[in-house]
């Protein structure tokens, strides 16, 4: 659930472009945001590495100091049980103040073992995932709604000016992200996100519908601007940023901290990132094109066939990772166990918590 909220960060972010953007000339906006990755700098000052970095780096006490601090500045006998736990799974051993590397019980590995890691099949399954759920994201449409809303809002004649519509567009996926932190735990990521999906499409299907009978073949919109029920693709275009920022569009974020194993996350991490950022960049760079060659009509079309075709597909590939722990998830995509697609919360029906209250 927690992991959701990145994106909510990321989309509060392009709320606030949309703001300045409305009512203020581009040149302030741009030194208004010199200001972001200052303040982003001098707070990431204070933050500090991962615990499961300082393990696999045998700084055990500097583990034990960043995993209080992140569980809210907690006493250091407070997380102890986690902290052997994420030692397990790195298999160190953990003692208080062993903070030797040549005390590892493991050797670190030489550039071409560690290249192997990432021919392995609990590396390839889970990237293939992400790198599907990233391309869905961002080709169901919303990418290009998002980066041209003011274009789009204009050729189909918004009854809302076109700039105050992209206001509540940014709203609306803020809210979107809000509904899915809140949602997520108790529905599960797979069917919030087959919802999401399957939701887009179909609104994205009857904007085309609305332009093909409109005649708005292209963004300058059509010849005559008395549009009967201009109210429609508007609607449906807002519901679509909702739906998407539900699930499909938070999922490949939520999936990259959850589905690769200790010895590849961090760099698969980077590399899911960087698949998600082409994935976007073709999407926004391809858009004018399509709707060159295919009209407007045609290119929401396509839209919506790939949002109804990725559900049906991440129907039968997604599992169910909600309350479900790193190491079950793991050895699912190792091929060890198979995770079912029931939601475990904590409490009763979470073994792995009642295995931790066993513990206390």
């Amino acid at each position: 659930m927690l992991s959701s909220t990145s994106t909510m960060a990321v989309i509060l972010g392009v709320l606030v472009q949309f703001l300045l953007g409305t009512f203020l000339n581009w040149r302030l906006v741009t030194l208004c945001n010199c200001v972001f990755p200052i303040v982003a700098f001098v707070l990431l000052i204070f933050v500090p590495e991962t615990p499961i970095w300082l393990i696999s780096k045998n700084r055990y006490l500097d583990a034990r100091k960043s995993l209080a601090w992140l569980r809210g500045w907690t006493s250091l006998n407070e997380i102890e049980l986690e902290f052997q736990d994420l030692c397990k799974q790195l298999g160190k051993a953990g003692e208080i103040g062993i903070d030797n590397p040549e005390n590892s019980p493991n050797q670190k590995l030489s550039k071409l073992e560690h290249l192997k890691l990432f021919t392995r099949k609990n590396f390839f399954w889970p990237y293939s995932l992400v790198a599907l759920t990233f391309f869905l994201g961002h080709f169901n449409g919303m990418n290009a709604l998002q980066t041209y809303a003011i274009k789009i809002f204009a050729a189909v004649k918004s009854p809302i000016d076109k700039y105050y519509a992209t206001v509540i567009l940014g709203v609306v996926e803020l809210l979107g992200c809000v509904a899915c932190v809140t949602l997520v735990h108790f529905t599960g990521k797979r069917v919030i996100n087959l919802i999401s999906l399957l939701g887009s499409g179909v609104c994205f299907f009857i904007v085309a519908i609305y332009t093909y009978i409109s005649d708005i073949k292209h963004l300058e919109g059509p010849q005559h601007s008395d549009l009967k029920h201009n109210w429609i693709p508007t609607f449906f275009l807002i519901t679509a940023a909702f739906l998407s920022y539900v699930g499909i569009r938070i999922l490949p974020w939520i999936l990259t901290g959850e589905v690769f194993s200790n010895e590849t996350r961090a760099t698969a991490s980077g590399l899911s990132g960087a698949i998600g950022y082409i994935f976007g960049f073709l999407a926004n760079k391809i858009f004018l094109s399509m709707v060159t060659v295919f009209t407007l009509p045609g290119t929401f079309w396509f839209n919506s066939s790939v949002s109804i075709l990725g559900a049906i597909l991440l129907y039968f590939v997604l599992p169910e990772t909600e309350g479900k722990t790193l190491y079950d998830i793991t050895e699912h995509f190792q091929g060890n166990t198979k995770l079912d697609n029931k939601v475990q919360r904590n409490g009763i029906d979470n073994k792995a918590f009642e295995l931790e209250e066993s513990r206390v």
